[in-house]
């Protein structure tokens, strides 16, 4: 399985600490799965935007954990994601809002844990399971707005 990284590639030093700058993070539409833990901790300060392929079903466990995108990026997933994993996007800077998959039924626990840049979620009738400290730590938070079909949380 190859993986593209259609970018600018940059790499630094900053305050003793090893910093790599990135553009869009893009995987190819043939990648058909994502295993637990691939990217955590990948980089730092990548901007723009997360594209998945639309071969993608579910986000793994941890699998984007920590990879400090810029505050500012979006994330936006494509119908076909039905769950996102425990600790899935711990410790992101999305940007403001995100947009939910038509087809998600559950988000695993800690998924968006110390998410601190996300102001809004508002969950779509279509989850029916938020587990356990999916938004913990979400300083930012401001406003939550539940769809009429959760039924756990």
């Amino acid at each position: 399985v190859s993986i593209l990284f259609a970018l600018k590639i940059a790499y630094s030093q900053y305050n003793g600490s090893k910093s790599h700058s990135f553009g869009h993070f893009r995987l190819p539409e043939s990648l058909e799965f994502v295993g637990e833990d691939c990217f955590s901790s990948f980089g730092d300060n990548i901007e723009g935007e997360i594209n998945l392929p639309s071969s993608i079903t579910a986000i793994p466990f941890a699998s984007f954990r920590h990879m400090h995108f810029a505050n500012g990026t979006s994330l936006t997933f494509h119908d076909k994601i039905v769950r996102i994993e425990n600790r899935a996007f711990d410790t992101q800077q999305f940007n403001n809002k995100i947009v939910w998959p038509v087809g998600l039924i559950s988000i695993g626990d800690e998924a968006f844990r110390n998410c601190q840049s996300l102001t809004t979620i508002e969950i779509p009738s279509n989850i029916t399971a938020i587990h356990t400290s999916a938004f913990e730590n979400c300083v930012s938070l401001k406003e939550v707005i539940l769809g009429n079909q959760v039924q756990t949380i």
